[in-house]
């Protein structure tokens, strides 16, 4: 009677510890479905967030400082959605936790986050190319606009070198004329003839 009392207590111990252990797998998987699930809501919140933020429909800056605050801000919005892209892929929209862990509300709502994604990703190529084409024309501006400010500069040394070297003008009519005096009509003829 003892050994068949052993015997028994001893399967009641193993089933004890298999149940016990079945437990902590279901403790497990729960906590990892809630654990998907509140990433899942998250990024979910983060995404509609961000489409309604509107982010791409704001205008960029034709002031260079501004801009590139504006192209930084891009950049880290861009970073961002590109981690996220990646965790939601690699984490979170397996074939294990389609198959597992995911109910026909979970599977609707990663079909959102995916749209969602997808769409971002676009705005964000077709805003990053905008930005490109911008700053590209503002840097081609502002050497186009460095560069007349320098000729402009050289014609003036130039005339003031005249001026000095020729006593012979009427000095009052080309220095008005450089002067650039607003009240004056400037009569382009007498200009030429003076230079």
């Amino acid at each position: 009677l003892c050994i068949l009392l052993d015997s028994y207590t001893e399967c009641y111990n193993e089933a004890q510890k298999r149940l016990m252990h079945h437990f902590e797998l279901i403790e497990r998987i729960l906590h990892e479905r809630q654990t998907i699930k509140e990433r899942i809501n998250e990024l979910y919140h983060w995404l509609l967030s961000s489409i309604e933020n509107n982010f791409f429909s704001k205008p960029l800056s034709l002031k260079r400082s501004k801009l590139d605050e504006q192209i930084i801000s891009f950049r880290q919005f861009h970073a961002q959605l590109r981690t996220r892209q990646y965790s939601f892929d690699s984490d979170i929209n397996t074939k294990i936790n389609l198959e597992q862990l995911f109910d026909n509300n979970d599977r609707h709502t990663l079909k959102l986050i995916d749209q969602y994604i997808h769409s971002l990703n676009e705005k964000s190529n077709q805003y990053n190319e905008y930005i490109n084409r911008l700053s590209s024309r503002l840097n081609e501006f502002h050497l186009e606009h460095t560069h007349l400010i320098d000729t402009y500069s050289n014609y003036i040394r130039l005339y003031v070198e005249q001026i000095k070297q020729n006593n012979d003008l009427n000095f009052s009519a080309l220095e008005l004329l450089l002067n650039n005096d607003q009240d004056l009509v400037i009569d382009l003829a007498l200009y030429h003839r003076l230079v």
